[in-house]
């Protein structure tokens, strides 16, 4: 699929849910809005409404193009995911426009923090494009976000909430990662890792006055930015690399025929 495919298509997409009644806007996000797609990468909409769209009416849109639909999934938000005929993946994720203007307000002007990825919600309605809009709300909603300064309140919230957990505090991250090193505890040294970079990069982001850009591919992104602690790139390619063989551990597990975790699992 070339690079402007996924535009073309979204466009085409964009059109017919904006149809539906209580869509107030269809926006174009994720990798593709920001210029960061590769092959893994799939295209991301999101779809502001101010109810909930009826399943039926978004799968009567969704299913005759695709070859795989996954319907109403609402495992981390709610959302539609399906796989096009020629391969190609798209996820629509459903949000309220109170929920995107409390984002706003919760982190602009009375500088709540949470721990790790305070600003991922920011970053999206700042950085992502317009395809539908019907009534302005979304632009309207976006130039208050890039019009309004990264507040100082903000960045020692995120600091405030985030920086304990890396290391002061009794049971931080940094003690349970090496309580989890001792007893050879891989699963917990994994997760306990990911957390602590959750709010490592929180706060990396915070202090550049830059929003949070999500999960995937913080590490460049990050390495960007103006300013980072010293040696970052080299010391989290390192602690990263070490936490154990994943790409081993992993082809193994989902490769073996029979087993693994969703093959070998009779639920």
């Amino acid at each position: 699929m070339s690079p402007l495919e996924p535009n073309l298509r979204s466009q085409e997409l964009a059109s017919q849910v904006s149809m539906l009644d209580d869509v107030e806007a269809v926006i174009l996000g994720g990798s593709t809005s920001t210029g960061m797609t590769d092959e893994y990468s799939d295209c991301d909409l999101y779809v502001y409404t101010r109810e909930a769209i009826n399943p039926e009416l978004r799968e009567a849109i969704l299913k005759p193009r695709a070859a795989r639909l996954e319907l109403q999934r609402d495992f981390w938000e709610w959302e539609d995911t399906w796989i096009e005929r020629d391969g190609a993946k798209f996820e629509i994720m459903y949000r309220g426009c109170a929920h995107a203007e409390d984002e706003i307000e919760k982190r602009l002007f009375r500088y709540e923090a949470s721990v790790g990825f305070t600003t991922c919600v920011l970053h999206t309605l700042a950085h992502g494009v317009v395809l539908k809009d019907r009534n302005g709300w979304f632009k309207a909603l976006q130039q208050r976000v890039l019009s309004t300064y990264y507040p100082d309140g903000l960045i020692r919230a995120v600091i405030a909430k985030n920086f304990p957990v890396l290391g002061p505090i009794i049971s931080s991250y940094e003690d349970q990662i090496e309580s989890a090193f001792v007893r050879r505890d891989l699963v917990s040294l994994v997760h306990r890792t990911a957390a602590w970079l959750a709010s490592y990069f929180d706060i990396v982001f915070a202090v550049n006055r830059q929003y949070h850009p999500g999960e995937k591919r913080l590490l460049a992104q990050a390495a960007r930015l103006p300013s980072s602690p010293v040696n970052m790139v080299d010391d989290l390619t390192r602690a990263c690399s070490t936490v154990c063989d994943w790409e081993t551990a992993w082809r193994t597990i989902l490769g073996r025929p029979g087993t693994g975790l969703r093959n070998g699992w009779k639920l």
